[in-house]
């Protein structure tokens, strides 16, 4: 029988044990839950080296003239990735004007090309408040075969054909980069692109989203197709079913576009965009998940610096600001 000496110097050694085990217990406990990593900021990945190719599209083709300013590409230098990102410029622009966009893509682990193209007169100044050109005219800058009363545009010069010579070209001269694996049989491989623009070449990119089935669209400024009435409406094809999912559609553009940003509201709502009208001003991304981002800063053309180099604000390290917007438009 257990006198009371030895309960005491039993109750005395269990406490101990029992503080000891209750340790133990709450470290493997804490080692079980789940650990918050927080994201890199932009500025703390590792940088990759990446190569820049600049091609006239008459190298790529000497059908191919008119215009004959240089198409870009950057690409990492291992010629690692498997998704293609497409930029076509807006009116009057040209493919060097987003080359720190190129750039972006390019680290993001995509083969980047923008394409030039002939944009010297917008599908607004074309097709004005007509709402069944729009679709008509961006379908033959497309490919050149679709008929169009607005444009003269041949199957040599138009954006399929421009886009697909360049892919073969830097293919055929730089094989260990594997540009060839966004072409079969001269036809491009859709679900391995991103395509984007801005403005005008946004709205073809919408377009292509819309003819074909593609990994995501980025709209930059645009899409402005629509006429006016009691109440401004988009153009016909925009509210038509598209072949990639509405959820691949992404915008971007400025609140003080005076000119295009209330038009530019309506066509994403009518593409059904998901997410509420988002600013990206004073938020991290992914804000709040939203596909339809603004931001309200001041510039000298406020429609076109959302993309363009000498326009697009930056830091005090020369960094463009919107360099996290775009890396969360890019996507995984």
């Amino acid at each position: 029988m257990m006198n009371s000496r030895d309960t005491k110097i039993s109750v005395q050694k269990f406490y101990p044990l029992l503080a000891i085990g209750l340790l133990s217990l709450a470290v493997a406990a804490a080692s079980q839950q789940p650990q918050v990593v927080k994201p890199p900021l932009l500025t703390e990945l590792p940088r990759m080296t990446i190569v820049h190719h600049e091609v006239r599209p008459s190298q790529t083709d000497p059908k191919i003239h008119k215009p004959d300013f240089p198409h870009e590409a950057y690409v990492n230098a291992a010629g690692t990735g498997n998704l293609l990102f497409i930029y076509l410029p807006g009116t009057g622009g040209r493919a060097d004007n987003v080359l720190k966009l190129l750039q972006t893509a390019a680290q993001a682990g995509y083969h980047a090309i923008a394409v030039d193209y002939r944009s010297s007169s917008s599908a607004d100044n074309v097709c004005g408040n007509d709402a069944n050109c729009y679709g008509p005219l961006r379908q033959a800058m497309l490919d050149g075969q679709h008929e169009s009363t607005q444009i003269d545009m041949d199957s040599n010069n138009c954006i399929l054909n421009r886009t697909t010579k360049l892919l073969s070209w830097l293919d055929a001269q730089y094989p260990n980069e594997h540009w060839g694996q966004f072409i079969t049989n001269g036809q491009i491989n859709w679900d391995k692109v991103t395509v984007s623009g801005l403005s005008q070449g946004g709205g073809h990119a919408a377009m292509l989203a819309h003819l074909y089935k593609v990994h995501r669209v980025i709209m930059f400024s645009s899409v402005v197709d629509g006429v006016n009435g009691p109440n401004w409406r988009s153009a016909a094809w925009i509210a038509q079913t598209h072949a990639t999912p509405r959820d691949r559609f992404y915008g971007f553009a400025e609140a003080n576009d005076r000119r295009y940003f209330a038009r530019i509201k309506v066509n994403w709502k009518t593409l059904a965009l998901p997410g509420g009208l988002t600013s990206v001003d004073h938020m991290a991304p992914p804000y709040n998940n939203s596909h339809r981002l603004f931001s309200a800063r001041s510039g000298r053309d406020p429609h076109a610096q959302v993309a363009r180099d000498s326009l697009t604000p930056l830091d005090a390290q020369g960094n463009a600001v919107y360099e996290p917007v775009w890396r969360h438009l890019l996507g995984p």
